[in-house]
């Protein structure tokens, strides 16, 4: 009996232990998880391609923004970010110019504005000057040796004009005038055929476009008699230099009317006035001669 009354306390003694350390784990904090540890669910990868852009002188700009941020749809707090080392935004901007790349790579966010706002200024220049075609139609009349002998029946002509930069561009111009040569009981019809090309520089982008141009043009004359008083035809080629000044008015639908002024002087290939028993003909084709031109400018 004496012993029975020991074994039951014994074991009352071990109940109560062990409630106690189960009681103690139960009260123990959890341990946190690191914060290295922790995934964040709402953090978000996005990629946005723009749009290519071809500018008039061929420069290709690509723009890719990637951006990898937590996106909150409950919440947004403003804050600060220092971009150090990776950012989580960055822009990537591949730039062709005539088939080569000088330029690639991710620039920061923060500088993104100012590079896109000059590329975006480029372009609108460029586009200001788009490619034109310009028919053109009028008189030319030479100076000098025979001047007051020679009657233009009209001069007409194709003009392209080619933007380089800004107020740049490169004039491609071809012409075609009929005329007649008369003196006396001498008299004979000759035609002038021109074709180069100019630098031109517009001075304005509003409604009125002054302009100013130089170059150099190849004159080609068929049907000149190349001696005096005779009807011995023969064909020339001369080089003149050309210096232009003109004003466009702009329309509407990329339409332009104008004047133009065209001062040409041969300088190259001039045939000889006094070889042989010496020649009018040679006399006119070393004069200068200057074209007023109307122009109508079609832009595309």
């Amino acid at each position: 009996m004496k012993s029975l009354k020991l074994i039951t306390i014994f074991s009352v003694c071990l109940l109560l232990k062990a409630a106690q350390v189960f009681a103690e784990d139960a009260s123990a904090p959890v341990p946190a998880v690191p914060a290295a540890a922790q995934v964040d669910v709402n953090k978000t990868v996005k990629i946005t391609e723009g749009p290519v852009v071809t500018t008039a002188n061929g420069v290709r700009v690509e723009t890719r923004t990637i951006e990898t941020q937590p996106l909150n749809s409950e919440k947004s707090v403003p804050h600060t970010r220092h971009f150090e080392g990776s950012s989580e935004t960055k822009i990537e901007n591949n730039i062709t110019i005539d088939g080569r790349s000088p330029a690639y790579g991710a620039i920061p966010v923060a500088a993104a504005p100012a590079v896109l706002s000059t590329v975006a200024t480029a372009s609108d220049v460029l586009s200001s000057r788009p490619l034109s075609i310009t028919p053109v139609a009028g008189a030319t009349a030479f100076q000098g040796a025979w001047y007051n002998h020679i009657s233009n029946r009209g001069t007409v002509g194709l003009i392209l004009d080619i933007p380089i930069f800004s107020i740049l561009s490169i004039e491609a111009e071809a012409q075609y005038g009929r005329f007649n040569l008369s003196y006396s009981n001498y008299s004979h019809n000759f035609s002038q055929y021109t074709g180069g090309a100019n630098a031109k520089v517009t001075l304005g982008n509003g409604l009125f476009q002054p302009y100013l141009a130089a170059g150099m043009m190849a004159v080609y004359y068929q049907g000149m008699a190349n001696t005096g008083y005779t009807n011995n035809i023969a064909n020339q080629m001369v080089g003149a230099g050309q210096v232009v000044a003109g004003i466009d008015l702009n329309l509407l639908g990329g339409v332009a009317v104008g004047a133009r002024g065209e001062l040409l002087h041969p300088m190259t290939n001039l045939p000889p006035v006094n070889g042989g028993t010496g020649s009018q003909d040679a006399a006119a084709m070393n004069s200068n001669f200057y074209r007023i031109l109307g122009t109508v400018k079609v832009s595309f």
